[in-house]
């Protein structure tokens, strides 16, 4: 004796019925956490692929926001203010591609590093950060760390 299926078809109809079941499952789950507080869901670039580095992103879903802002930080050398920026415009899906990170720190051009020591030595050391500012692009951290390292070499 054969069994028969009520619904008139054979095992491919069933296979069918429990991946469509199987679908549904899956996609309530997916709407069920991207509901739940806490978590961002960041928007791929058009055609599905992702300007920024995926693992941002899932810093991002995960509400590590701060260690995203660390990682951009580390990568590019952008400022806290401008890593921060970045994120939040990536947590809005309006974040450019990472610029790319620089192989070293760019010495000022304009002004040498004796002309920064000069500044240091007559008590004008933020007027020596916001040379190296001005002139580098790096944020505050990065060339206040600058100008204390040529100092700490001058002491030497």
């Amino acid at each position: 004796m054969e069994s028969v299926n009520p619904f008139g078809g054979g095992v491919e109809t069933v296979l069918l019925g429990c991946g469509v079941v199987l679908l549904i499952i899956i996609a309530a789950i997916v709407f069920a956490r991207s509901r739940s507080e806490g978590v961002t869901i960041v928007p791929t670039a058009p055609g599905g692929a992702s300007d920024t580095p995926g693992d941002l992103a899932a810093l991002l879903a995960r509400g590590k926001k701060i260690e995203a802002i660390k990682q951009v930080r580390d990568r590019t050398g952008m400022g806290l203010k401008e890593a921060k920026d970045y994120v939040e415009a990536l947590e809005r899906g309006q974040a450019p591609p990472l610029p790319a990170m620089p192989l070293a720190e760019p010495a000022p051009a304009a002004m040498s590093d004796g002309a920064l020591l000069e500044l240091v030595r007559r008590g004008k050391k933020i007027e020596a950060i916001k040379q190296v500012r001005e002139q580098t692009g790096m944020g505050l951290k990065e060339a206040r760390d600058y100008v204390d390292a040529l100092e700490a070499r001058a002491e030497r």
